[in-house]
């Protein structure tokens, strides 16, 4: 979703990131993350560029026993 004001833009996006990892014993094990992206767009003469960026946690789904997601 983005909104428009003037050469100046508000957006945010999702970000479904899956990871996989080696646990304690060696395999693989996969976890998923879900994130926003909170952006504000400047127009330059280049075109459209991020200004700024944040992120928001949306979930964290199989995480391991003793991974910290921070």
């Amino acid at each position: 979703k983005v909104t428009l004001d003037g050469d100046t833009a508000y957006g945010r996006a999702i970000c479904h990131n899956p990871m996989t990892l080696a646990d304690r014993d060696g395999n693989d094990h996969t976890m998923f993350i879900g994130i926003w992206y909170v952006d504000r767009y400047v127009r330059t003469p280049e075109g459209w560029r991020i200004a700024e960026r944040s992120e928001e946690r949306s979930y964290v789904h199989n995480q391991p026993p003793g991974f910290a997601v921070g």
